[in-house]
């Protein structure tokens, strides 16, 4: 089953996990933009922010959730904020992360392994 976002733009896949991150990033990034939620994605909330900026954070979190595979939903599970929820999901995802390099060493065994038979 696909699962494709729609917007008013055009369509654009949910992460799935490090085999899309890269073009999702991009695509993510622009749909908040247009949403007016980046910033959201950068800014840390404040102790005593008020509750508006509360409200848009939950709801700059709330859009980002909604961008994920139901399957990566654990990457963020437990973050408070949007920042932090984006923040986690760049440590699981970027090519230089330590999810990327475990994943690539399992393809590495696998086809090893394929190739002994």
């Amino acid at each position: 089953m696909t699962h494709n976002l729609s917007h008013e733009n055009g369509r654009f896949s949910k992460l799935k996990g490090w085999e899309n991150y890269d073009t999702w990033n991009i695509s993510a990034k622009s749909y908040l933009v247009i949403k007016k939620l980046w910033s959201r994605m950068k800014k840390t909330l404040a102790a005593d922010a008020s509750q508006a900026d509360k409200d848009l954070d939950l709801l700059a979190w709330s859009e980002l959730n909604l961008l994920l595979d139901e399957s990566v939903y654990s990457c963020i599970a437990t973050t408070a904020t949007a920042k932090a929820a984006w923040d986690a999901l760049e440590k699981a995802f970027e090519d230089s992360g330590l999810s990327r390099k475990v994943e690539l060493l399992k393809q590495l065994i696998s086809l090893s392994n394929f190739n002994q038979f």
